[in-house]
């Protein structure tokens, strides 16, 4: 079933997908890469998961909303102020969607807010 949106994005419109999240981008602009997001979650003494966990939420770009929630909130403790998410929410359609996907049968290498 991951596999659905490959057979019918072409059918729908940039209305029809909505606003997306873009967790790849924010893990990388916030966080650099997966080794520097474990240590500052350590040092936050949070629970984090394992580092496995936290390198596929980098490769596939795509992290869990409670966790999203947490890594915002970090991010805001670490800039001193809000971080600026909204510039993370990508207008979808099908060229934006087709150029995220990735290569393998995984399916999209994107998030979208619940």
């Amino acid at each position: 079933m991951t596999n659905c949106p490959h057979l019918v994005y072409q059918q729908w419109t940039s209305e029809q997908w909505g606003t997306m999240f873009d967790a790849a981008g924010f893990l990388r602009d916030h966080f650099t890469d997966p080794n520097v997001l474990c240590e500052i979650l350590a040092r936050y003494d949070v629970e984090a998961p394992k580092n496995d966990t936290v390198r596929k939420w980098f490769s596939r770009g795509s992290v869990p909303g409670d966790w999203l929630a947490v890594l915002v909130a970090i991010a805001q403790h670490i800039s001193g102020g809000t971080p600026p998410v909204h510039t993370f929410y990508v207008t979808g359609g099908p060229e934006w969607f087709h150029s995220k996907m990735n290569a393998s049968r995984t399916g999209p290498s994107f998030s979208v807010f619940d």
